[in-house]
C-alpha cells in the first residue's frame, strides 16, 4: 500500500478535481486589495500616485509623497451571494463577514532642502489582503457518471490495501480509495485481469448528487517600507512584506442511488466528507520607482519579487454509507498532514497618472503575473508532477485597473474599475476572470480624513466535484461580493 509520502500528489491529481495545491498556489499568488478606502474607491489604480498607505502594497515609491506623518485604520464589511447551477438546477447561498482592513503608520521627514533630496519616509502597515469566505451548494441528477467511477480510476493508478475486512477501517487506511473498496463502493474489474470499477451499472445510472463547500480564511500582510524623494522628480521605495495565510474548507459530497432494481448488495447513498485546512507564512520584497517627467504627469514601475512561503496542510476524511435494507456504516481515515514550500510568481506593475492641479486625477495600472512560474518543493516528497501540471495549465495574465478622483472643496469623489484575467489556460479554464467596480468618497481637513469605499465584485468560475475518463461534471458559479470599507486618517 502506498503511503502519504505522495499523498499531496494524489490529492492534487484526483480529489474533487479542484486540486488543493492549485487552490493554495492561486490563493497565495492572486492580487489583493490595498486595504485603503481611498485607493479602493479609485479602483486601487494607485501605482503612480502616493500620499496614501496603499503605496506600501502597490508601489512603495509613493510613500515619498507624504509631507506629514500619519496614522490610519479602516474596517471592512463583506457580503456575498453565490449562485451555483448543476445539471440545470440552481442553488443560492449568502454569507457575510466583518474584518480589520488596514492599520498603518507613516513617519515623514520634514522637507529641509529646496533641491536634491527632499525627504525620507518610513511606513509600517498591516492589511487583510483577501477574505476566502465562501459557500457553494449545488445538487442535480447525473445520468452520465458516478463519483465511485472516479475513485475506481484512482485505485487503478495507486492501488488499494490488500484484504477484504471492514474492521481495519476503524483504525484508518492511508488512501481514501481504500474506504470505498472496503465499503463495497468499488469492485474488482469483471474481466479478472486486475483493476477496479464503480459499483454503478453504466446502463442504469440515475444519481442524485449533492455537494456543499464551506470555505473561510484570509491572507494578511505586514509591510515595512522605506521611500525617498529626489528633487521632486524621482521617487523611489522598497519594502519587505511578511505574509501569513490560513484557510479552512469542509467539502461534503453525497450521492443517492435512485435505481429501482436494488438488492441487498447495493447501496442507497453514500456521504463523503473531507475537512481540509492550511496555514502559511513567508516573505517577499517590493521595489518601486515613480518619475515626474512633466508637471501633471506621473509614471510608475514596481516589481514584487516572488513570495517564499512555507505551508502546513491537514486533511481528515469520513465516509458514511447506507445500504439497501441495512443500517448505515461509518468509515474513517486517519488525519494526516503535509509540509512543503511554495514560490509564488513575481508581479510587475506599470502605472500612469494625470493630475488636474488640485482638482483630482485619472490613473491606470497594468499588472503582469505569470502563474505558470508557481512552484512547490519539499524535502520528503517529489512534487515534479505538480509543478509540471502548473506549468502546463496556468498562464501569464495582464490585469488592468482604472480610477479617478474629483476634488470638490473638502470632499473627494472617486470611482474605478478593474479586470483580473483568469490564470487558467483557455483549454482547461474553469474561471472567466473577475470584474471589480468601485466608488468612494472622502472628507478631508487639515489633520483628519474620513473615507468610505464600496466594491462590487463579480466572479464567474466553475467547480468540478470529480473527473472520470469520460465525464467531468461542472457546477457553474456566479459569486457577487459587496465590500464596504470605512477608514480614518490622522496627520501630525
Amino acid at each position: 500500500m502506498k503511503k502519504h509520502a505522495i499523498g499531496l500528489l494524489h490529492v492534487f491529481l484526483f480529489f474533487f478535481s479542484s486540486a488543493q495545491t492549485e487552490l493554495i498556489g492561486y490563493q497565495l499568488s492572486q492580487p489583493s486589495w490595498s486595504g485603503s478606502p481611498r485607493a479602493m474607491g479609485a479602483g486601487d489604480a494607485f501605482g503612480a500616485l502616493g500620499a496614501d498607505i496603499a503605496s506600501a502594497q502597490i508601489n512603495p515609491a509613493g510613500l515619498a509623497q507624504f509631507k506629514k506623518s500619519e496614522y490610519s485604520f479602516s474596517l471592512g464589511y463583506k457580503s456575498q451571494k453565490n449562485t451555483s447551477t448543476y445539471f440545470n438546477n440552481s442553488k443560492v447561498d449568502n454569507s457575510s463577514d466583518l474584518y480589520l482592513s488596514n492599520l498603518s503608520m507613516v513617519f515623514s521627514q520634514k522637507k529641509r532642502r529646496k533641491t536634491g533630496w527632499q525627504n525620507f519616509n518610513l511606513g509600517l502597515s498591516y492589511n487583510q489582503n483577501n477574505n476566502f469566505q465562501r459557500k457553494i451548494r449545488y445538487e442535480g441528477i447525473n445520468n452520465e457518471s458516478s463519483y465511485t467511477e472516479a475513485v475506481a480510476e484512482l485505485a487503478n493508478v495507486i492501488g488499494i490495501a490488500t484484504g477484504d475486512s471492514l474492521n481495519g477501517l476503524q483504525n484508518g487506511f492511508d488512501e481514501y480509495a481504500d474506504m470505498f473498496w472496503f465499503a463495497y463502493l468499488i469492485d474488482p474489474h469483471p474481466s479478472g485481469e486486475g483493476g477496479y470499477i464503480g459499483t454503478i451499472d453504466p446502463n442504469y445510472r440515475r444519481l442524485e448528487q449533492r455537494n456543499t463547500l464551506n470555505q473561510s480564511g484570509k491572507n494578511s500582510q505586514f509591510n515595512i517600507s522605506f521611500s525617498g524623494n529626489f528633487d521632486n522628480q524621482i521617487l523611489f521605495g522598497a519594502g519587505l512584506g511578511l505574509f501569513t495565510s490560513n484557510f479552512d474548507e469542509t467539502n461534503q459530497f453525497t450521492e443517492l442511488n435512485d435505481f429501482d432494481l436494488k438488492s441487498q448488495n447495493t447501496w442507497d447513498l453514500f456521504d463523503f466528507r473531507r475537512s481540509f485546512s492550511y496555514q502559511a507564512a513567508g516573505f517577499g520584497l517590493n521595489l518601486g520607482l515613480i518619475v515626474l517627467p512633466f508637471e501633471n504627469v506621473r509614471a510608475g514601475l514596481s516589481l514584487q519579487t516572488p513570495k517564499f512561503m512555507t505551508i502546513n496542510e491537514n486533511f481528515s476524511d469520513r465516509l458514511n454509507v447506507q445500504y439497501f435494507m441495512q443500517s448505515a456504516r461509518n468509515y474513517f481515515t486517519k488525519d494526516f498532514s503535509n509540509n512543503y514550500r511554495l514560490t509564488t510568481p513575481a508581479k510587475t506593475t506599470l502605472s500612469f497618472a494625470y493630475l488636474f492641479d488640485k482638482k483630482g486625477f485619472l490613473s491606470a495600472d497594468i499588472e503582469m503575473i505569470d502563474y505558470s512560474t508557481m512552484s512547490f518543493s519539499s524535502s520528503d516528497q517529489n512534487l515534479d508532477a505538480v509543478n509540471d501540471f502548473l506549468t502546463n495549465n496556468f498562464r501569464s495574465t495582464v490585469n488592468v485597473r482604472f480610477g479617478g478622483e474629483y476634488v470638490l472643496n473638502k470632499i473627494q469623489l472617486r470611482g474605478g474599475y478593474g479586470r483580473l484575467q483568469s490564470p487558467n489556460k483557455k483549454t482547461n479554464s474553469t474561471t472567466e476572470g473577475t470584474d471589480n467596480f468601485t466608488i468612494g468618497v472622502g472628507l478631508k481637513d487639515r489633520r483628519t480624513s474620513i473615507e468610505i469605499a464600496y466594491l462590487y465584485q463579480i466572479v464567474r468560475d466553475a467547480y468540478s466535484p470529480y473527473s472520470t475518463a469520460n465525464q467531468r461534471p461542472f457546477t457553474v458559479n456566479k459569486t457577487t461580493n459587496k465590500n464596504l470599507v470605512l477608514g480614518m486618517k490622522f496627520r501630525f
